[in-house]
Formats: structure tokens, C-alpha cells, sequence
């Protein structure tokens, strides 16, 4: 049980860092644009990296060494884990929106962060349906 559950935190450990590494790339992108494009990569960082289990990278991982393992495919596999976990947090945040949810993870959903900005910011529109 002990080797699953470290090849299961090292998994994590690999796709939280790369997730990380990928956001800020982002952020700073966003930023030397417009300072308001940096909303949306933000809160996507907050969300995603606010937890989870990682169970789809970690599956990603054990295929691909079921497969071949060179631990300089490492780079490769780490973006490949990395997407699966955006992809969720992309199918969580539709989930959280149809299912008008306001909390995941312990904070708040996409949408009602996104709410809130729109009152705090007072933006024209309905911020409800922001």
C-alpha cells in the first residue's frame, strides 16, 4: 500500500508543479497585455490548485510506463499529466455552472468569483449571469 501511495504523491507532486509552472506562464503573458486579463488565469490557478486527487494524471503516468519509461520523457509526460487536469478542471467548472454550485474545493466556483468581481468592480450587465 506504501509504494501506491508514494507513486501516487509523486504524481501529484509532478502535476501540481507543472500545472504551477504552466498558470504563471499565463499570468505573466496576460499581464504583459492587460492587467484585466489576469482574472481569468488566476482564478483558474486558485481553482484547480486547490486540490484534488490527481487520480487521471496518476493513471496517464502508469500507462505511460506500462508502455516505456526513459526518465528524460519525463518533460513530456509531466505536460501530458498536467492536460488531463485541465481538461477536468475545464469539465468541473461546466459541472459547477449547470449545477449553479457555489463552492468546490473549499472555496468558491469560477463563476461566483467572477460574480463577485463583476459587483465589487461594478461592471455594466447583470453580474449574476456574468
Amino acid at each position: 500500500m506504501s509504494d501506491f501511495r508514494d507513486l501516487l504523491d509523486y504524481a501529484r507532486k509532478i502535476t501540481n508543479d507543472t500545472l504551477a509552472e504552466v498558470f504563471d506562464e499565463v499570468m505573466y503573458e496576460a499581464e504583459s497585455i492587460s492587467d484585466k486579463l489576469v482574472a481569468l488565469p488566476y482564478i483558474s490557478k486558485d481553482y484547480t490548485l486547490r486540490g484534488g486527487k490527481r487520480l487521471r494524471a496518476f493513471l496517464i503516468m502508469i500507462g505511460y510506463w506500462s508502455k516505456e519509461w526513459r526518465h528524460k520523457d519525463l518533460d513530456k509526460l509531466r505536460y501530458l499529466m498536467a492536460g488531463i487536469e485541465f481538461l477536468q478542471s475545464y469539465f468541473l467548472v461546466h459541472d459547477d455552472i449547470m449545477d449553479k454550485d457555489e463552492l468546490r474545493r473549499g472555496g468558491p466556483t469560477v463563476h461566483v468569483w467572477f460574480e463577485k468581481k463583476c459587483i465589487e468592480e461594478k461592471l455594466l450587465g447583470d453580474c449574476k449571469h456574468y
